[in-house]
């Protein structure tokens, strides 16, 4: 049976790709397209999560950083005690 369209292979025209047979050269060249852009796809899924990831523990780092540097800039409350004096 051929691997694309179920179609009973001839035993003087099949073609085969691996363990993959097929009713024609055509159809072997459209599995070899389909296969090399399933591989396209799943690479380029891969590195946009890559991306993702180093993009993101990025942010991660500089919001911490960023938030160490206004801590230590930010003007600390003046604490005033008062002193009564009771004068008689």
């Amino acid at each position: 049976m051929c691997h694309l369209c179920d179609k009973k292979l001839s035993p003087d025209k099949d073609v085969y790709m691996g363990d993959q047979g097929f009713c024609s050269i055509e159809y072997r060249n459209r599995q070899i397209v389909l296969h090399e852009m399933r591989e396209l796809e799943t690479s380029t899924k891969n590195m946009v999560a890559s991306y993702r990831h180093c993009c993101n523990s990025g942010k991660r780092e500089t919001q911490i950083l960023l938030e160490e540097i206004r801590q230590r800039h930010e003007p600390r409350p003046i604490r005033y005690q008062i002193n009564w004096a009771i004068v008689s």
